[in-house]
């Protein structure tokens, strides 16, 4: 399914000199107010329509309405090539008509100076941020939303995958994973957020790259980006109403499960009830063999090596499997 055929708009857009200046005009309304309304007039959305910035840190997000979000990407910081993924995934994702995800509208270049900035403009998925719901949810309530998570991370992985987009995708996704499998152990050890005891283990404990990645399971879309706050919905009586799964541009085909890498750091901090409907409801490929918990942990290990959060609950652990069980047990 082709997406939306991409236009050029002419509107000024602000200059930066500086990362820092950068990072604080990306909030900033008025700055972007004049190509916000050129994406608006173009997608047919009235003048005079309400902007509001989604704070977003690193990429200039808008809503506009009730019904719209716009995003700029810039030319720099791999700005460019994020778009193309999001363009591409909501593209893909939009197989599935029941998938609740935006719908890409319009996409192009806009500005005076032609390739600095691409828009994209597609629907908006209202409610705030399951992240922000959190603290007001018993855990009942969370289980459901968790379990919701899942299952449309699921959806998601069941999204059909041509031929080419498998063959391309494995390429891609073998480089990147057996890089980052070849330096987790020293990674690990010069990042130092593990607790030592358990980065000696690494080494000799990491599953070998084969037996990561089974040649048998094929590639699915990834989300690649999962997390708390991209779930967004209401809340009434207690619980929380999901009505979407926003942000795309990181998305990739890969092995399933790479998906657990990013929402783990949420949620690690939920009971592990939490937890197990999330992967029941996901369907992960290999969820009731032995080995799943070291197969996930060893995922985890390679992906997040350098980026660990607080690991206060796995260090006080003696060894690697008891974090295998922890996490995914």
């Amino acid at each position: 399914m082709p997406g939306p055929t991409p236009e050029r708009l002419n509107a000024r857009l602000p200059s930066f000199t500086s990362t820092e200046a950068f990072s604080e005009g990306v909030r900033d309304i008025e700055l972007w107010r004049e190509a916000v309304g050129a994406v608006s007039k173009h997608i047919g959305v009235p003048t005079g329509t309400e902007i509001v910035s989604r704070g977003a840190r690193d990429t200039p997000t808008f809503t506009v309405g009730p019904g719209h979000v716009i995003k700029f990407y810039g030319s720099w910081a791999r700005g460019h090539m994020r778009a193309d993924t999001e363009i591409d995934t909501l593209t893909r994702l939009a197989r599935i008509p029941d998938l609740p995800v935006p719908r890409l509208l319009a996409t192009g270049d806009v500005g005076e100076i032609q390739g600095e900035w691409r828009y994209l403009a597609m629907s908006r998925i209202p409610g705030i941020s399951l992240h922000d719901a959190r603290d007001g949810l018993d855990a009942p309530a969370m289980v459901d939303a968790i379990g919701w998570m899942g299952r449309t991370l699921g959806s998601i992985h069941r999204v059909p995958l041509t031929d080419a987009e498998q063959a391309d995708g494995r390429e891609r996704f073998l480089r990147i994973a057996r890089q980052q499998h070849a330096r987790t152990s020293s990674v690990v050890t010069e990042r130092g957020r593990l607790a030592r005891h358990l980065a000696a283990q690494v080494e000799d404990w990491l599953p070998t790259f084969d037996e990561l990645v089974p040649p048998r399971w094929p590639l699915v879309l990834l989300q690649n980006d999962l997390r708390l706050r991209h779930v967004l919905g209401g809340v009434q009586a207690g619980a929380f109403l999901p009505s979407g799964l926003i942000d795309f541009n990181r998305s990739f085909p890969g092995y399933p499960l790479w998906d657990l890498c990013h929402i783990w750091r949420d949620l690690r901090q939920e009971p592990m009830a939490a937890r197990r409907a999330f992967l029941d409801a996901a369907d992960i490929p290999g969820r009731d063999d032995d080995d799943f918990g070291r197969r996930a942990l060893g995922f985890w290990l390679v992906q997040e090596a350098d980026r660990f959060g607080d690991l206060s609950d796995i260090n006080a652990l003696d060894t690697l499997d008891e974090v295998a069980a922890h996490c995914f047990g």
